[in-house]
């Protein structure tokens, strides 16, 4: 019990008040000095390590006891009173409509129950499985509650209990056609029900033996079966319960060849069951009695009682067993009298509702078993398990792909700019090399007054040549400096924009036009000048088109209508180039920039 109440994290602040009354109330002073000094040990460690403390202060360590044991006592009320409430529910054929409190009182009773309060805990349950169409959960369920029983005990009790189990399992097991299973689970029912003395309960499990006996057609079996239960019966006295399922046994004891006691069957139904009137007639829904009575008179030798009894189910059951059993019984019985013509007749009625009966016996069946499996939630669970690992396998595959081809994509691309870069830079500092030399040279010949005008004239020819590569290379230079900034995520921002028709901010302007001024510094230099009277528009309009974006696009970017954008590209060029065109002009002379 200690061991399971060592933690007290709710109590600090009472614990402490507890200590201190404690102290105070020592009779000597030395009993005092010693409450004070371990009195942090009471009420700063929660684990009760300094136990050597609290065994000398036993009233401390019964207080604590007493508090924890309030708290402890009031959760388990509140579970005992969750499974009072389910067995109420349970016991009053009342569906469950949750399992979550039920399985919060499970685990409570697991870490802190007896082994009976376990076993009525996983018994309900598995009920609340069994209401909300989870079958497999359920049989687990009251596996789990078998466990944890107390097999060995005599007491009632928890046998009362186990036979509530066994005999859930068996109906479950019914249900699913699993017909072997639920014999084995009806006997270790009716042992249970006959050690708790319940013998109304036994005798209701051997009665629904009989009707798994049935479905296995093993007649001996029933017959034996059929005649413990009237002992039982007998010895209760309670033969009106055998009395209402006596008729099962008729087809059982005619197949053996025992007419006696199907006659007494049919009897004992007939006088205490309480389904047949005074006048033969038996209540709605019950109709199957004679098609049974039927095939007994049959058997005998009464045929004409037997007719009538066949031709009464025939006009009175509207359902398709209780029509194909009397068009069967009615061949039957025109086939020994040797009317060939009838028999034909209601075999071939008995043929049509047979597959009406195995069609309505499909539908049932597909609708018992979806009562003990909820397939929509288990199968909506498992999709939803199997998409979201789908999702996450594509989401990983995806940015894998898309991270390694980023990588290698720029790789690619700077290793290219750099190679270019350095080339250029190779032959710029190359050609202006001899461009210092002929200078040099020309300077030199200057100076020394040489009167070689035709070696003057080739030296100012070559420095007008180089003049000329310098300014390719220069162009060369700027265009690199271009496509450095087509290469900036700004860059690619804008066309994801110009292509979703979207307008560039404030902000991505600003950015755009310091990105401008830093790559084409002598471009931005020259539109900007305030001779040439540019508007902000038309500026935008130039830096645009030198960077290759099309008027459709600069329209989306500037929000403008493309006759607009044509008009400003026309103003643009008259004022900068004092020429006359097209958007096409524009954009080939400021390339030259």
């Amino acid at each position: 019990m200690f061991a399971k109440l060592v933690n007290f994290y709710e109590f600090p602040k009472l614990l402490s008040e507890k200590v201190r009354s404690c102290c105070n109330n020592s009779k000597t002073m030395a009993e005092k000095e010693k409450m004070k000094k371990h009195q942090s040990s009471f009420v700063l460690c929660p684990t009760f390590r300094n136990f050597a403390a609290m065994k000398a202060h036993p009233a401390v360590l019964l207080t604590i006891l007493l508090l924890l044991t309030a708290c402890y006592g009031d959760r388990r009320q509140q579970m005992l009173g969750i499974l009072d409430e389910a067995d109420s529910l349970n016991r009053n054929y009342i569906p469950f409509a949750t399992d979550s409190q039920l399985l919060a009182a499970t685990r409570f009773f697991d870490a802190h129950g007896t082994s009976l309060e376990q076993l009525r805990a996983h018994y309900l349950l598995g009920c609340a499985y069994r209401d909300l169409g989870q079958a497999p959960e359920a049989l687990q369920a009251w596996h789990d509650a078998i466990d944890r029983a107390d097999t060995t005990s005599r007491d009632s009790v928890p046998n009362a209990l186990l036979c509530r189990v066994y005999s859930q399992m068996a109906d479950v097991f019914y249900q699913q056609n699993l017909i072997d299973y639920q014999l084995e689970f009806i006997d270790k029912s009716v042992s249970r029900a006959f050690l708790c003395r319940d013998s109304l309960t036994a005798l209701n499990q051997l009665i629904l033996k009989m009707g798994a006996y049935s479905k296995l057609n093993l007649p001996d079996s029933m017959v034996k079966v059929y005649l413990h239960s009237c002992f039982l019966a007998d010895n209760i006295g309670d033969i009106k319960l055998i009395s209402q399922n006596s008729m099962i046994m008729v087809p059982a004891f005619l197949t053996t060849g025992n007419i006696d006691m199907a006659s007494k069957c049919i009897s004992l139904y007939e006088k205490y069951s309480g389904y047949v009137d005074s006048l033969g007639f038996v209540n709605k829904g019950r109709e199957v009695y004679y098609y049974l009575k039927g095939l007994y008179l049959l058997q005998v030798g009464n045929r004409d009682s037997a007719e009538m009894y066949f031709r009464r189910e025939l006009s009175l059951a509207n359902d398709f067993n209780n029509q194909n059993g009397a068009s069967c019984g009615l061949a039957q019985l025109y086939e020994k009298a040797g009317i060939s013509d009838s028999v034909a007749k209601y075999m071939k009625y008995a043929y049509e509702q047979n597959d009406s009966v195995y069609s309505h016996l499909s539908t049932f069946e597909v609708a018992k078993i979806r009562r003990l499996y909820n397939y929509s939630l288990h199968q909506r669970r498992s999709q939803d398990a199997m998409t979201k690992v789908h999702r996450e396998h594509e989401r990983v595959s995806q940015l894998t792909s898309l991270l390694l081809g980023t990588v290698i994509v720029t790789i690619i691309l700077v290793s290219h700019w750099r190679r270019k870069r350095r080339i250029a830079k190779a032959q710029y500092e190359q050609v202006l090399s001899r461009l210092n030399e002929t200078q040099q040279a020309w300077l030199q010949l200057r100076s020394d007054d040489i009167n070689l005008q035709k070696l003057i004239a080739e030296k100012e020819n070559r420095v007008q040549s180089l003049s000329k590569e310098i300014e390719a290379l220069r162009n060369t230079h700027r265009q690199n400096n271009a496509l450095s900034l087509e290469t900036s995520p700004l860059y690619a921002l804008l066309r994801k924009k110009s292509i979703r028709g979207q307008a560039i901010t404030n902000d991505e302007w600003d950015a755009l036009n310091k990105l401008a001024i830093d790559f084409m510094p002598s471009f931005c230099q020259r539109i900007s000048d305030s001779r040439y009277g540019l508007t902000l528009r038309e500026y935008q309009l130039c830096v645009l088109l030198r960077i290759h974006f099309k008027p459709a696009e600069i329209s989306r970017l500037l929000d403008l209508n493309i006759s607009i954008v044509t008009r400003m590209g026309k103003s643009a060029l008259h004022k900068l180039f004092n020429a006359n065109g097209v958007n096409k002009d524009l954009i080939r002379l400021l390339l030259t920039l």
